[in-house]
């Protein structure tokens, strides 16, 4: 966030906002649990991170017993970080003008995503959704087909591709199958623009 801010300062771009945040279920603040690129809060994960701190405790323990010097430096990753709505973040709806999203969150989407589909599809957004493992979103309790259906079922067309093959065609599904299940993106555009 602060090295888009100096960006925007440096090359003198207008109407232009950065906001520092987690996108939620509702506004305030949460303690999550930072691992690599991902914001969560599942059990799993808690677990993942209590091991790691016991181990680096541990570890830490051994090398002052031998008292050589070394140390391990304990990465926090339990932040309390700020929270607010995708609804809350969204400028307010303009004629005229095309509300797009890219939304890459790592499995969150299954978390703040939902309560916002109705609001998306009324303001007709185009959304390119990156789907994730389906093992990762039923840690979510949710799936890719989930997110997408209401709007594939609110007129909206999708389109597939596997965005890290650069060899990878875009094609029309109006559903997520097995086969396209993964790691990939589906953009979503509503009726009016097609």
């Amino acid at each position: 966030a602060n090295y888009i801010k100096d960006n925007i300062i440096n090359n003198k771009i207008k109407n232009f906002d950065v906001i520092n945040c987690v996108v939620d279920t509702k506004e305030g603040e949460k303690n999550f649990l930072i691992d690599a690129f991902s914001f969560q809060i599942n059990k799993k994960n808690k677990f993942k991170f209590f091991v790691k701190k016991k181990f680096k405790f541990f570890l830490k323990r051994i090398l002052n017993f031998f008292n050589n010097g070394n140390e391990i430096s304990e990465k926090k990753i339990i932040e309390k970080i700020h929270t607010k709505t995708l609804d809350s973040i969204m400028l307010p709806q303009v004629n005229n003008e095309i509300d797009i999203l890219k939304i890459d969150t790592e499995g969150h989407q299954a978390v703040f995503l939902p309560q916002s589909i109705k609001n998306l599809i009324n303001r007709n957004a185009i959304l390119l959704l990156e789907l994730d493992d389906p093992i990762l979103m039923k840690s979510f309790n949710s799936s890719n087909n989930q997110l997408v259906r209401p709007f594939v079922e609110n007129g909206y067309s999708m389109f597939w591709t596997q965005h890290r093959d650069k060899n990878s065609n875009v094609i029309q599904i109006s559903e997520v199958q097995k086969e396209h299940d993964c790691n990939s993106l589906v953009t979503l555009i509503p009726k009016k623009f097609m």
